[in-house]
């Protein structure tokens, strides 16, 4: 047995659409063993996927850019299966061979040789180092072979109601219980959703529920994460989430690491997080437990054939056929405590569960003695066995550059920021307000002027984004 129960503070980062090859497959290039001696089923460098002509791409290692690949892969579920099986369909059974990815990334207008492109460690100095000294797992997968919407549902509560694919984007459809209403329900215990945003909280405009006001102080800045760790004062549960939109006046950059977009601000808000927590007095008594992790792999490519292995969280019939039984692609997903050994590796033994998103419900809920919420996460196996070391003392703060002195942008670079085209998400996050707009509009049975002009602008870029959100905020209050 491990650790858990003495961990107080559960603390959860999830970034964007990355694939455990896209980021950490040559962590540990050629040998792929890590610092503690672990096996990494990393990267060989012998990798390969067929063009639309037969050519193969090989696998190769980024070294220069951080924005690749460009434009963004394909990510619904029926992309996801022409990535895993070469078809829109998947075969009976539906074991993958991963060989459609450059297919896949052809019909996105991409270049084949982007998609097989994975970045090599030194352009990921914080996330690396931080790799190199806690214990990551080479086999978490995402919950779900598709996207954003459905893939964190079964981060937070462990089904989406037979939802595959992201759209319709309306948060009134996802009204599951969460783990937050169950923490909610519980006297003492405590939970808070941080969101690194210039517009609101993501995870609150996905699940309707949340948009009650009194999760208003649940819900809160990630100025407010700094000061909680800082002052000892994490609740049981935090969720943080990067910031997901560029800022076309204050130059802030997009930190999730979504595709396309540059991964540095994401590397620098993954060490801000590390460095809060491990600089904290909660962490001195070995109170706190960090999950780093990625919501899914975003068409990405990755080389390991996705578990049929999965537990159907409910009866609800799935979208497209799909049955819930098989995961999604794997994800990088590294654990820090003072508990794990440090630079090793962890998976789930051979034939046992593997780990997945649910795997953060199951932690949580054993650890505070919550029941589960669906079959999923009472199935997925939890962080308790990887704490295994005496309280570890040697947490140093990662060195990263002071935050630059407040400047507003020029004209022409907030132009060229205001201009870029929204991503998938972006897009799904834009028309999700506009729901809650509508609705609040029809709940008052009068359109005030703020909902009226956020109800009817037209959003297609960064720059209309950041108008509409503040329209947007206004009439919603969130």
């Amino acid at each position: 047995m491990g650790k858990l129960n003495q961990v107080n503070s559960i603390v959860v980062l999830m970034m964007e659409n990355r694939s455990f090859d896209n980021l950490l497959g040559y962590l540990y290039f050629p040998k792929n063993v890590s610092p503690n001696g672990d096996a990494f089923d990393g990267l060989t460098g012998k990798e390969t996927n067929p063009k639309k002509d037969g050519t193969l791409v090989k696998i190769h290692p980024e070294k220069v850019r951080t924005d690749v690949p460009d434009p963004d892969p394909g990510e619904p579920y029926a992309n996801v299966n022409m990535q895993l099986f070469s078809a829109k369909k998947p075969p009976v059974p539906p074991v993958a061979k991963n060989d459609g990815f450059v297919i896949d990334y052809q019909s996105q207008k991409g270049k084949p040789d982007e998609i097989m492109a994975c970045y090599d460690p030194t352009l990921i100095p914080n996330f690396a180092s931080i790799c190199n000294d806690y214990a990551v797992c080479d086999a978490w997968h995402a919950s779900v072979p598709s996207q954003t919407w459905t893939n964190r549902a079964f981060a937070h509560a462990a089904t989406s109601w037979g939802m595959v694919d992201n759209f319709p984007y309306d948060p009134f459809l996802w009204r599951m219980p969460t783990i937050f209403q169950k923490m909610a329900a519980i006297p003492g215990m405590t939970w808070r959703i941080y969101y690194d945003e210039n517009y609101t909280s993501f995870t609150r405009l996905q699940f309707s529920p949340l948009l009650k006001p009194g999760y208003s102080k649940n819900i809160l800045g990630f100025e407010h994460f700094l000061h909680d760790a800082n002052a000892g004062q994490l609740p049981r549960y935090s969720f943080v989430e990067p910031n997901f939109f560029h800022n076309p006046l204050t130059k802030k950059k997009q930190s999730d690491m979504h595709p396309p977009s540059d991964i540095t601000p994401g590397d620098e808000f993954v060490a801000r997080v590390f460095n809060a927590i491990v600089t904290g007095p909660q962490w001195a008594k070995g109170e706190v437990l960090l999950l780093i992790t990625f919501d899914e792999h975003g068409g990405c490519y990755d080389h390991v054939a996705p578990p049929l292995t999965a537990t159907r969280p409910d009866n609800r019939k799935g979208e497209f056929g799909f049955d819930f039984k098989r995961f999604g692609v794997r994800v990088p997903a590294v654990v820090v405590s003072p508990f794990v050994k440090k630079g090793s590796v962890f998976h789930a033994a051979a034939g046992a569960m593997p780990y997945d998103h649910t795997s953060i419900l199951a932690t949580i809920e054993r650890r505070f003695g919550i029941a589960n919420l669906t079959k999923r996460d009472a199935a997925a196996p939890d962080l308790d066995p990887i704490l295994t070391e005496a309280l570890r003392t040697d947490a140093k703060p990662l060195t990263i550059a002071a935050p630059k002195a407040f400047a507003l942008a020029g004209v022409s670079e907030q132009k060229d920021l205001a201009a870029q085209p929204l991503n998938d998400l972006q897009r799904s996050m834009v028309e999700a307000m506009r729901i809650v707009v509508a609705q609040k509009q029809q709940a008052k049975g009068i359109a005030p002027k703020a909902a009226a002009r956020a109800a009817a602008q037209p959003v297609r870029t960064v720059g209309d984004a950041q108008d509409f959100f503040r329209q947007a905020k206004l009439a919603t209050g969130l």
